[in-house]
């Protein structure tokens, strides 16, 4: 840029006086702006040390951050913070980052404060990934858009930190399981030994009652496979009540407990009154040792009496004593399921019988008692008294379920 300078010069006349005047006036060569700029004082006061900066004014200026997130009690389980779902306070947080080297070095750790809040700030750019420890009994939520980000390992996917950055969708939903009871299994036991043997099969339609702190808590029926199932049990002092009504059979008794049980086959532990043992269910607890061993009452011949039939009418008057030492046998459907000898009166019994469609009670004559002088015969068949013919063996019957046949006595003259 050029400056000029342009002289002018002219008279003027003042009260009578004659003045001449030379004005010398400077410019730019260039032509002079149509918007001047007008400053009301200088832009800024110099500096004594003024700064540089050795990176491009484009440079960003923050660290990243990771939050704050909240770590929730997710009661409903499905990962997202519903309302009434409260925080977790301490539970503690680790940032895990990427080192020079490519590995993953922890960076820091935190604690979730009253909020459930937790924060991480200062992270250099590099991928990261967050870490909760474990915490008694929770368990982490699904993982979902909004809300969860914590995968059942406890991890996050990795997250790529920048300058700038502030992640604030890393929220993480936890819950505690509750517990269950069950699958148990409900059982014909019909030997009545407690244990779930080969061809002792389920049995269905038994009401199952679950109990706990004192309350009836929920109800379920066997089904075809004869098991029950309780799920979502609040923590408690709880056990099982059992109906022995089966198909609207309310005979059923239950079996007695084993004081042995075989590993791995199902077991009664039922007692006589329908009742489990009591026991503390906890936060993710399964509960499978209720099973039910129950059964109708099986039959019995017996108790009968062998007498000595004194004056020959086959029934025990009295003063006829019984006999002691005689042997009697028990033929149930062509096989024989029990040999005894009469007691010190002259009794004799089976019990714990299977049903049958044809039994015969059989006295044998070479084993009779040493109170019998042989040659002896056997009274006449009457009702109410003898009931076995000469050949030593009694009329064929039938046995079911609870039944008792206590009307086969034997008497001998």
């Amino acid at each position: 840029m050029s400056t000029r300078a342009r002289i002018e010069s002219y008279l003027t006349l003042s009260n009578g006086n004659l003045t001449f005047i030379i004005q010398i006036n400077f410019f730019s060569s260039e032509s002079p702006s149509l918007n001047p700029t007008v400053s009301a004082k200088p832009t800024a006061a110099p500096s004594d040390s003024p700064t540089t900066s050795k990176a491009p004014s484009s440079s960003p200026t923050a660290l990243g951050a990771i939050g704050p997130n909240t770590v929730f009690n997710d009661t409903d389980e499905d990962g997202v913070q519903d309302n009434g779902e409260d925080p977790l306070s301490g539970v503690t947080v680790n940032l895990f980052c990427e080192d020079a080297d490519g590995s993953f070095v922890l960076v820091d750790t935190v604690v979730t404060d009253e909020a459930g809040s937790y924060e991480f700030t200062g992270i250099s750019p590099a991928p990261c990934y967050v870490q909760v420890d474990e915490n008694s009994n929770y368990v982490y939520s699904p993982v979902v858009d909004g809300g969860n980000q914590i995968y059942p390992n406890g991890t996050t996917p990795v997250i790529d930190v920048n300058y700038n950055d502030v992640v604030d969708d890393v929220d993480v939903g936890m819950f505690k399981p509750l517990a269950e009871v069950g699958p148990n299994i409900v059982f014909n036991d019909l030997d009545n030994d407690g244990v779930m043997d080969d061809g002792e099969g389920p049995l269905s339609g038994v009401q199952i009652t679950l109990n706990c702190d004192g309350q009836v808590v929920d109800t379920a029926v066997t089904g075809e496979e004869g098991t029950y199932y309780f799920e979502d049990v609040q923590p408690g002092d709880c056990y099982v009540s059992v109906s022995p009504e089966v198909d609207g059979n309310d005979g059923y008794v239950f079996s007695p407990i084993p004081q042995v049980s075989p590993v791995d086959t199902p077991t009664n532990s039922i007692d006589s009154s329908g009742n489990s043992p009591t026991v503390t269910v906890e936060y993710n607890d399964t509960v499978t040792g209720w099973n039910v061993g129950m059964h109708l009452p099986l039959a019995s011949v017996g108790p009968n009496t062998v007498f000595n039939d004194v004056n020959e009418n086959g029934v025990q008057d009295s003063g006829e004593e019984g006999l002691p030492g005689v042997q009697v046998s028990l033929e149930c459907d062509g096989s024989v399921v029990g040999t005894t000898t009469t007691d010190d009166s002259g009794t004799y019994e089976f019990t714990g019988l299977q049903p049958a469609s044809a039994c015969m009670v059989s006295v044998n004559p070479d084993a009779a008692g040493d109170d019998i002088d042989e040659p002896y015969i056997f009274s006449p068949v009457v009702d109410g008294g003898n009931q076995i013919f000469a050949d030593g063996n009694s009329n064929h019957f039938s046995l079911g379920y609870d039944q008792t046949v206590d009307t086969i006595d034997v008497s001998f003259n």
